[in-house]
C-alpha cells in the first residue's frame, strides 16, 4: 500500500499540541483514506495515555492509523524523516524546534505552528507552512502537502537550502558565540 506518513517527532508532552494533531488528523483521514500518523516520542509525564484516550474515544476510529514509535535515535530517527511525506510540529510555544531543522535537512517540508521558534525562518524560505495553533489549518495545510507532490518537493529543497545557509554547523556555532 502507499500510505502517506505524517510524522510527529518529540516528546510526547501536551505544549506540543497533540490536541490540536489529533483532531486535524481525523479530518485529513476523511480526504486521505491512506495516510497514517507517526508519534515519534518519549512519553512525558505520563502523557501518551491521554493522547491513546483521545484517539479511542474519537468519533472516527483512527487508533487503526496512529503509530506510536516511542523514541527513536540515530538511524531510526534518520530513516523516519527519510519515509515520511510531511513532519508536523503544531506546538503552543518552542524556543527553536531541533526537529524541525532535522526533518528540513532531510529535505521534508514542515508545518509548524507560529509558536515554533523557527517559524519566520521556514515561512521566509518557503520550506513549509506555517499556520495558527488551529485544527482546520493544520488538516488543511497537511491535504496541500499530500495533496501536491510538486509543491512537497520544492518546500523539501528550500529547507535542506535554508539549513545549509542559516543553520549549518559553523553558522550555528557562530550564533552561539555572538550570544555569549
Amino acid at each position: 500500500t502507499n500510505k502517506k506518513i505524517i510524522l510527529f517527532l518529540g516528546r510526547l508532552h501536551w505544549i506540543k499540541g497533540l490536541n490540536t494533531l489529533i483532531p486535524a488528523f481525523a479530518e485529513v483521514i476523511k480526504k486521505e483514506p491512506d495516510a497514517v500518523l507517526v508519534l515519534a516520542g518519549g512519553d512525558e509525564s505520563g502523557y501518551k495515555k491521554e493522547i491513546e484516550f483521545k484517539i479511542a474515544n474519537y468519533k472516527l476510529k483512527i487508533n487503526e492509523e496512529v503509530i506510536f514509535t516511542g523514541m527513536l535515535l540515530e538511524d531510526d530517527k534518520i530513516s523516519a524523516y527519510k519515509e515520511s511525506d510531511v513532519f508536523v510540529l503544531p506546538s503552543y510555544s518552542e524556543n527553536f524546534g531541533m526537529a524541525v531543522v532535522e526533518a528540513m535537512a532531510a529535505e521534508l517540508p514542515v508545518i509548524i505552528t507560529k509558536g515554533v521558534g523557527i517559524s519566520s525562518n521556514v515561512a521566509a524560505a518557503g520550506a513549509g507552512i506555517v499556520i495558527e495553533k488551529d485544527e482546520k489549518q493544520l488538516s488543511e495545510a497537511i491535504l496541500k502537502i499530500l495533496n501536491n507532490p510538486d509543491l512537497a518537493k520544492k518546500m523539501g529543497e528550500n529547507g535542506r537550502k535554508l539549513i545549509e545557509t542559516e543553520f549549518s554547523c559553523d553558522k550555528v556555532s557562530e550564533e552561539c558565540i555572538k550570544e555569549y
